[in-house]
């Protein structure tokens, strides 16, 4: 988790420093376009931080996707084992939480986001 954090943090530092060379260059667009893959790469790395804050996220829990959870589990028990997901997300379960998980992710990732838009 922490390598494909860090990883993704990288990538988006370096769209964010092209973004500015192109941006000087007069193409605007270009650095658009890069800015906001930064965004969304930042946006990936403070995921997998997000959902560790989560009720039903406790401990480490690989995430199946639609193939690979139908792959292994067939498409009834890829439905459950969403289904079950679902059932230890419910709204409830982030409000007993308050702003702690927002708290944190801000606190983790904040300065970067900030590096980033001021490109």
């Amino acid at each position: 988790m922490d390598s494909f954090i860090q990883d993704r943090l990288a990538y988006a530092e370096l769209d964010a420093t092209v973004a500015r060379i192109e941006c000087e260059r007069g193409n605007i667009a270009r650095a658009a376009k890069l800015i906001t893959s930064a965004i969304l790469l930042v946006g990936m790395a403070q995921h997998p931080v997000a959902d560790s804050t989560s009720p039903s996220h406790a401990g480490f829990q690989p995430w199946l996707g639609p193939k690979e959870g139908t792959d292994l589990l067939g498409p009834v028990g890829y439905i459950d084992f969403v289904q079950r997901h679902e059932k230890r997300e419910g709204e409830d379960s982030y409000k007993a939480l308050g702003n702690g998980p927002a708290l944190f992710i801000e606190g983790q990732f904040s300065d970067v986001l900030l590096d980033i838009l001021a490109q």
